[in-house]
């Protein structure tokens, strides 16, 4: 048996000895596809079921006059500018439905439902809401959820618990009503409606009712075809889906692992690429090898290397033993006394000129190509 085979062996033998026990746990996840983005798919397959044209979208869109009903949720309805279109479409005819509480389209249905703070109202919509009689009633109302409520003198039975209640016109705050079949007393409060010009405005206070998850749930199908067929005409039906998202906030939701690694991959690359986000380089001083004197120097360095600076030497002498014996012949003598003639000329010994116009032999050191150099230079000035 090979050592592998016994491992393998030891290993399952640990893991029957120790035994194993798991459970199982069950857990709804939501809807797949369409469903899980759009919480008001089954209200709008609804809708034409009923005969409507749906127009559906996912941010604030100006109704039309040849839409019969909107779904708007109260979220979007944050401005004077919004609520006067409105009011001129609900004044042609219009039905509008506003979705109060739980209607944001982004809310996890399957979450751990919490009850929040009561959504924040905006003046504009507040003020378009009262302009009909309506009422709002920001008080707790957590004790007993709704079970039923009223809609055109009909009663409808729904699970719902809103913060925030409204009333129709006329109905005292707070009041409690007996439904028509006698089943004791329910609070009112989760849908109201009201006439505004030749329209109507719908306010439902817990949208849940409608969402995808809620809506076959006790009559929440049936109010929704109560308000669905309180249309003079059925020409479109629109839902709005909008929730105030971001792309950005989307991205920090669903994105926010890659943004990290983003990030830091963009930290780094910075930190690597420029001087500052890094350490300091160190300061070097400025390169002095393009000064002349410095090209001399280097160009000298070359020729004592090749033949002891011998390619320099030789054309100096050259034009000073050319020059001597022209200078002899001017002055008539011959011209092998021009040695004569240049050391008087020049102030120096014939052992000087000699050495400096006919020694050969490459100058031993740095030293001797000086004095070399330094006699030949005063020669050659002394010229005419």
């Amino acid at each position: 048996m090979t050592a592998r085979s016994l491992a393998s062996l030891s290993a399952a033998g640990l893991v029957a000895l120790a035994g194993c026990s798991y459970e199982e746990v069950e857990r709804e996840i939501g809807y797949q596809g369409p469903a899980r983005i759009n919480p008001w798919l089954a209200a709008e397959r609804f809708a034409e079921s009923y005969g409507y044209g749906v127009v559906s979208t996912p941010a604030w869109q100006e109704p039309g006059h040849d839409e019969s009903i909107w779904f708007i949720p109260g979220i979007l309805v944050e401005s004077n500018f919004i609520t006067g279109r409105l009011a001129r479409w609900m004044d042609d005819g219009g039905h509008l439905v506003v979705l109060m509480e739980n209607a944001d389209a982004a809310t996890n249905d399957w979450g751990m439902f919490q009850h929040a703070a009561p959504p924040v109202v905006s003046p504009a919509l507040r003020e378009l809401i009262e302009n009909t009689g309506m009422s709002l009633d920001d008080g707790d109302t957590s004790a007993s959820p709704v079970i039923t409520a009223g809609y055109r003198e009909r009663t409808f039975r729904i699970d719902a618990s809103p913060h925030q209640r409204v009333f129709p016109p006329g109905h005292a705050t707070g009041n409690e009503d007996e439904d028509d079949a006698g089943n004791g007393a329910w609070k009112a409060g989760a849908v109201a409606t009201a006439r505004h010009g030749l329209g109507r405005l719908t306010v439902v206070a817990d949208a849940r009712i409608f969402r995808n998850r809620w809506i076959d749930d006790e009559d929440h199908a049936a109010l929704l075809a109560a308000i669905l067929g309180d249309a003079d005409n059925r020409l479109s039906a629109g839902f709005m889906r909008g929730s105030g998202l971001s792309f950005w906030s989307l991205l920090g939701t669903h994105l926010w692992p890659l943004l990290v690694a983003f990030g830091a991959w963009l930290f780094f690359w910075l930190w690597r690429c420029f001087s500052r986000f890094g350490p300091l380089e160190a300061a070097e001083e400025p390169n002095n090898l393009r000064g002349y004197d410095h090209h001399l120097e280097a160009l000298g360095g070359f020729h004592w290397e090749i033949d002891r600076a011998g390619g320099l030497l030789a054309p100096i002498r050259a034009r000073i033993i050319e020059r001597g014996h022209h200078l002899a012949a001017h002055t008539g003598r011959p011209e092998s006394e021009y040695r004569e003639i240049l050391a008087a000329r020049a102030e120096l010994s014939r052992e000087q000129i000699a050495r400096a116009l006919e020694d050969t032999k490459p100058p031993r050191d740095a030293a001797s190509l000086t004095h070399l150099t330094a006699d030949l230079q005063k020669i050659l000035h002394s010229l005419p």
